[in-house]
């Protein structure tokens, strides 16, 4: 039908049109911050949903002067009387939502190829999921800015649905709320890696039942005409109010938890033949090269030095569920510094490799280590700083006098041991 056209919908309507500032925002996210995320699936996906929010504020805005403009007095009897009266409506809700999808598909897409991701540590079946959601989540915005327009004049349309559309993102996105209870609106966003977790499905699940259920009856109800005004029969009111009460109390029966979730502990495998053997997770291969190479260089200096309690037969990258145990194995998290500026910080990886996560004074905020213990942390960090011929100073928060006394081998020894033994006083 030539109704279905391109030409004719970027002629008649605004919807469309939405498809370039999604190109911008989508755009500029994908290059944000040095894209850390590349080369990890499950990072990738929750990456790219950090501009949903604004794309489907704008969007729900867009389509409800669309419709609105279609249900204007003079055209809304074409509309409403029609023998198949939705299908206008249903036209320029999809020449809105149509593109949307095809603009985030395409950078996922380029996303995940840029990343040469080929074995996601979630599998592609998780990825497709929280996917699937983010797609249902921007035609929802959509869904939203049409049933507005169906009862608003052109004039108000857009500032009213765009408006709702905002109030309802800050009371169903979460983004705010520091808590796990289930929010509609949460479509992701994760700014540091996710290596060692992987999405809830019953909270997927949820999310894609109630976005369906109520993007499908915000797009097929029509509006019945009485006098000069558009309202909804009784039937369809009482639908609505239904919806509106199961989405605000979803929060008290949606399955409990996170939207992410623990996922079986794995160590990393992708290693590298040095000495010592240094093993990172696959998905961060990228990053080896320079990890190693700042490895190599601190574990060099310390074994050229005498300072053997530095020395590790192997480091390990951890992840939010894996912490290396074994004896003569150390591990650190993927660099923070590389993830916020493209630049590995020697101080951080030092810093990591001797922290004692075990211990369970690092992990209760009720009693928290002894001053003394960041004391000594800092100052054997920067001895091993020292000897690999880094200045500590630079990245150290300490008092520039202190970290600047280089320890002794037997007091870097004493100091680790009682790390290793959870004693983090001396």
């Amino acid at each position: 039908m030539r109704i279905l056209s391109p030409s004719m919908a970027f002629r008649s309507l605004y919807g469309p049109w939405v498809v370039l500032p999604a190109l911008t925002l989508e755009g500029v996210n994908l290059l944000n911050r040095h894209h850390p995320y590349l080369g990890e699936g499950a990072w990738t996906v929750d990456w790219l949903a950090i501009p949903l929010w604004i794309i489907g504020v704008v969007a729900a805005g867009v389509v409800a002067i669309d419709v609105a403009r279609l249900l204007r007095p003079g055209s809304r009897h074409l509309v409403l009387t029609a023998t198949h009266r939705s299908r206008l409506l249903l036209w320029a809700t999809a020449w809105a939502g149509g593109p949307l999808l095809l603009v985030h598909t395409l950078t996922l897409i380029t996303a995940l190829v840029a990343g040469r991701v080929n074995d996601p540590s979630v599998g592609w079946a998780q990825m497709g999921a929280a996917y699937s959601v983010q797609c249902l989540g921007l035609l929802w915005f959509v869904a939203l800015g049409g049933l507005i327009g169906r009862f608003i004049p052109p004039l108000l349309a857009g500032p009213v649905a765009v408006g709702a559309a905002f109030l309802t993102v800050l009371a169903l996105s979460g983004a705010s709320a520091g808590t796990p209870a289930f929010r509609l609106l949460n479509f992701g966003g994760a700014t540091i890696t996710l290596i060692g977790l992987r999405w809830n499905l019953a909270y997927l699940g949820v999310q894609a039942l109630l976005l369906i259920g109520s993007g499908l009856f915000a797009v097929l109800v029509i509006p019945t005409v009485r006098g000069a005004r558009l309202t909804l029969r009784w039937p369809a009111l009482l639908t609505l109010i239904v919806i509106v009460a199961v989405i605000a109390s979803a929060t008290r029966w949606a399955p409990p938890g996170h939207r992410t979730v623990p996922a079986a502990a794995a160590a990393p495998t992708h290693c590298l033949s040095r000495a010592p053997v240094i093993c990172i997770y696959y998905e961060h291969r990228r990053d080896a090269a320079t990890i190693a190479a700042t490895l190599t260089r601190l574990e060099s200096a310390a074994n050229r030095a005498g300072y053997s309690a530095l020395v590790s037969d192997r480091l390990e990258e951890s992840s939010r569920t894996y912490t290396p145990t074994r004896a003569g194995t150390r591990g650190f998290p993927h660099p923070s510094s590389l993830e916020d500026t493209g630049t590995l910080d020697p101080n951080e990886l030092a810093t990591s490799l001797l922290t004692p996560l075990t211990c369970p004074q690092l992990r209760d905020p009720a009693k928290p280590p002894p001053d003394s213990y960041w004391l000594n942390l800092e100052s054997v960090v920067a001895t091993w700083l020292h000897l690999a011929g880094l200045d500590p100073a630079s990245a150290m928060a300490g008092d520039p006098e202190h970290i600047s006394d280089k320890l002794s081998a037997q007091k870097v020894t004493s100091i680790l041991q009682g790390f290793a033994q959870c004693k983090l006083t001396e």
